[in-house]
């Protein structure tokens, strides 16, 4: 597992990548604000608050302003209104979004597929192998992401996504509980650090393999990240 800096470094590094030109232009006394809207219920928040504590952001003159909303397509909603500069989501909200009307576009790529996958169940669930989820319930984080990943995850393992149910959990720190009450039977998870710790935590255990390289997902395309209005970008762009 990975220290926490680490994760916050690249947290780092994917929003300096576009916003640092902007901060550069500003006395470094007078650091650029960025509204960031992110996910909730994920280690995203955390990671940029580690990296805030650690001073990346200031150093490089800006000053993170942190807002946590359910899903991706929530964190547009919030560009578009102006509670936020940049929002984060997959590019399935992201896309949808353009479709519905939205003026907003993809201004940088946060993550693309985790070198994981883990499908959690309850140390003594009956569950001990990718068949034994046939109809059974999996928790899922609210972006459609998790659902591509998952049922891909399932068919190179000799499992057949449709013969499972997917429940959507718009904060996903709950599923070590959810699987501890029973109300789901299993969890899917791309976070290697939520999924150690509710290991930890509850008792849980994979089912399968964790790796995704044989995931039938393009290799090295982002399937996430930052968007904003044309407006913000076109003020921000230098």
């Amino acid at each position: 597992m990975f220290p926490r800096t680490h994760f916050a470094s690249f947290a780092a590094g994917t929003i300096l990548a576009v916003f640092t030109s902007a901060a550069y232009a500003q006395d470094a006394s007078a650091p650029v604000t960025l509204r960031i809207s992110a996910v909730s219920g994920s280690v995203m928040p955390q990671d940029f608050r580690a990296g805030i504590k650690e001073g990346f952001f200031r150093k490089h003159g800006l000053e993170i302003e942190i807002a946590e909303l359910a899903t991706g397509a929530n964190n547009i909603t919030a560009t578009v209104n102006g509670s936020a500069d940049i929002g984060y989501a997959d590019v399935f909200a992201g896309l949808s979004s353009i479709k519905n009307g939205f003026d907003i576009g993809f201004v940088a790529p946060h993550n693309g597929l985790s070198p994981h996958q883990f499908i959690l169940v309850r140390d003594d669930s009956d569950i001990q192998a990718v068949e034994d989820l046939k109809g059974k319930n999996i928790a899922l984080g609210a972006p459609p992401q998790f659902k591509a990943i998952t049922s891909s995850w399932l068919a190179v393992q000799g499992g057949d996504p449709s013969a499972v149910s997917f429940t959507i959990v718009p904060d996903q720190t709950t599923f070590g509980v959810l699987l501890q009450s029973g109300q789901a039977d299993a969890a899917s998870t791309s976070s290697a650090v939520n999924a150690y710790r509710w290991i930890a935590e509850y008792g849980l255990r994979p089912v399968g393999i964790t790796n995704t390289k044989e995931l039938q997902i393009a290799e090295g395309s982002p399937i996430a990240g930052w968007w904003a209005t044309a407006e913000w970008f076109e003020a921000n762009r230098e």
